[in-house]
């Protein structure tokens, strides 16, 4: 997580939101190898997932400018946990949350994803492409007025990609990001796959 930390800011992140269950931001050996970057940028830590929506303005009755990516660091994890989704086959593809991919419940009403819904999130369209073939830069994007808003979700090497992070991919017009790799390596470990990726977006941005 220090190392996260510490790259994100150098690779120059606005902030970090960390969700509840992951290591304590301010452990010793995590501050250790921030090497500073705590106190380079915002890190929130303990974060539900209706949490980081309310952040991101995605819960509020109008829309939301930013888009969310989720880098998967397991595709092939993740890829079974969709095929288990859809063999489930329990529910429709749009959940109550959405109306032509806006959202139509505010989330003071409702929880993020409900127990029962959750693995339906799975089944949402949601676009899977190489890193290096998004284009991260918005047509309309002004530098001087920094309009571009993007939000990054760094998957789980152990779990896959979460189901809440797919339903806010689906949401935004987001997509999920897989880095190619070797054949026989099957995953990155998130550290690996956050810095290639902000790598990437840094780079288009400094290009632009």
């Amino acid at each position: 997580m220090g190392s996260l930390i510490r790259s994100g800011a150098s690779l120059g992140l606005n902030s970090i939101l960390v969700t509840k269950g992951s290591v304590n931001i301010w452990n010793e050996k995590v501050i250790r190898a921030g090497m500073s970057g705590h106190f380079r940028i915002p890190v929130y830590q303990g974060l539900s997932w209706t949490d980081i929506s309310r952040y991101f303005g995605i819960c509020d009755s109008s829309s939301s400018d930013v888009i969310v990516f989720v880098a998967d660091p397991e595709p092939l994890l993740t890829d079974k946990l969709i095929e288990s989704a859809w063999k489930k086959d329990q529910t429709n593809h749009q959940s109550q949350y959405i109306n032509e991919c806006k959202i139509s419940v505010e989330c003071e009403a409702v929880d993020f994803l409900t127990p029962e819904s959750t693995d339906s999130a799975y089944r949402l369209p949601v676009q899977t492409i190489p890193h290096f073939s998004v284009n991260y830069i918005p047509s309309d994007y002004n530098s001087e007025e920094h309009n571009c808003r993007l939000a990054v979700v760094i998957g789980s090497e152990a779990h896959g990609v979460s189901p809440e992070a797919f339903h806010l991919v689906h949401l935004t017009g987001g997509s999920r990001l897989v880095i190619p790799s070797a054949d026989r390596i099957s995953s990155l470990n998130v550290l690996s796959a956050a810095s290639v990726l902000l790598g990437e977006i840094q780079r288009q941005f400094l290009c632009s």
